[in-house]
């Protein structure tokens, strides 16, 4: 620990204050200590806490299910009814998960739909964003709306490249490629070696799912990727669903709309059948996610603000019932931590002033998840994010309904 030491004594931080604690999870005496009492505002080390807290209410083996419901027969190749896409608060769906979805009901030998496409994020409240965000922080990729049925981190992804020549409009791709949001361009190629200015930004007053990418890119310039969140996260869910749906040959003839089944979200994804009660309500197709544990590991280390305000409304939904809300996971977290770890939460507040001493503490008792969660390596990495389209079909040897569909892909 001696390079810490000498690493704290930096004039750099001559002005910070810095506190450190490192106990052996094998034997669990003190490595190194520094002001392990000391209270700070903790940033996004809060998210540890929030972490532990999933860890121990959902467990680490926690999957989180989406589900595909339809609310009529197949006659005649026409689903009778609508289509429900069910969100219960998985974090890491992506647009290829939702492609497996279409690809179960278009083998069902359907060709149209004669309802709508529905929405139901009913797991969680309507609260969509959390206490202390700014007004203005919206239509970056590190504010998203917080809902239940979530896809792509509700975010677009914009890629900016120059054009051939100078004067040319700069080139302009977007991911997932979907008509819910609409991009304008007027930024242009600027000569090579000039500086560039490109701006990509969403209308946020008023709030409109229009992207304006403005300015010049030089011509030898490197793309410039940026994400931007889309209002309503539900609705663009189902949308994209819609356009899936539509590429296998499956025509909508309703609209993509909200609409929760309500009575029904209890036999979701839960009874051993994976059914439903109601003779008229057929489960299409469920997609099973990650284990929670790697939820967690991504949550760790990219530091992703969207799965943490995910996570304290599952835990909520998961203890008290839904719908989850920040009220009632904040209540199980402050339960756990009074119970499971020792600190005494009347002094806790929901804007946590945290210390290593409490910090360490909170880890301890999902050490094993914790270190799971965080010893995946740069290889493990580079295969899920290679595995990202892929291999997402349905695996029946796995011991799940036959019609869900075990997600290997992840978020990078």
């Amino acid at each position: 620990m001696e390079a810490v030491s000498r690493a704290l004594v930096d004039p750099s931080l001559a002005h910070s204050g810095v506190a450190l604690l490192a106990v052996s999870l094998d034997r669990g005496d003190t490595l190194f200590a520094r002001e392990v009492d000391r209270l700070y505002t903790p940033a996004s080390n809060r998210k540890l806490f929030t972490a532990a807290n999933a860890l121990h209410w959902l467990g680490p083996d926690h999957r989180f299910r989406t589900t595909l419901v339809a609310t009529g027969p197949v006659e005649a190749d026409t689903l009778r009814g609508d289509l429900v896409l069910v969100g219960r608060g998985d974090p890491d769906l992506i647009p290829a998960h939702l492609s497996a979805l279409a690809d179960t009901l278009a083998a069902s030998g359907a060709r149209a739909i004669a309802g709508d496409v529905r929405a139901d994020d009913a797991w969680f409240d309507d609260v969509e964003w959390g206490a202390g965000w700014m007004w203005d922080d919206g239509p970056y990729w590190e504010w998203p709306y917080v809902t239940a049925l979530t896809v792509a981190d509700n975010v677009v992804t914009v890629t900016a490249r120059p054009g051939p020549r100078v004067g040319d409009p700069v080139a302009i791709a977007w991911d997932p490629p979907t008509g819910y949001v609409t991009v304008n361009v007027s930024a242009v190629t600027a000569a090579a070696g000039a500086t560039s200015d490109l701006v990509v930004d969403r209308h946020w007053n008023p709030k409109e799912n229009v992207i304006d990418v403005t300015g010049e890119l030089a011509l030898d310039a490197e793309p410039i990727v940026a994400r931007r969140t889309v209002e309503d996260p539900a609705l663009y869910a189902a949308t994209l669903l819609v356009e899936l749906l539509e590429v296998r040959g499956i025509d909508v003839l309703g609209v993509a709309r909200h609409g929760d089944l309500a009575g029904t979200e209890a036999s979701i994804g839960v009874a051993a059948g994976g059914g439903l009660t109601d003779a008229t309500i057929d489960t299409v197709a469920v997609h099973v996610s990650e284990p929670l544990s790697e939820s967690v590991r991504n949550f760790l280390k990219i530091s992703d603000n969207l799965t943490g305000e995910l996570l304290v409304k599952a835990v909520g939904a998961s203890v008290a019932g839904p719908p989850g809300t920040y009220e009632k996971g904040l209540a199980a977290e402050r339960a756990f931590l009074a119970r499971e770890v020792g600190i005494d939460t009347g002094a806790f507040s929901d804007a946590l002033r945290a210390s290593a001493r409490r910090a360490c503490a909170c880890v301890r008792p999902s050490a094993s998840s914790f270190w799971c969660c965080a010893s995946s390596s740069a290889a493990s990495a580079e295969l899920k994010s290679s595995s990202r389209e892929t291999n997402v079909g349905p695996q029946p040897t796995m011991p799940f309904n036959p019609n869900e569909i075990i997600a290997p892909a992840r978020k990078t």
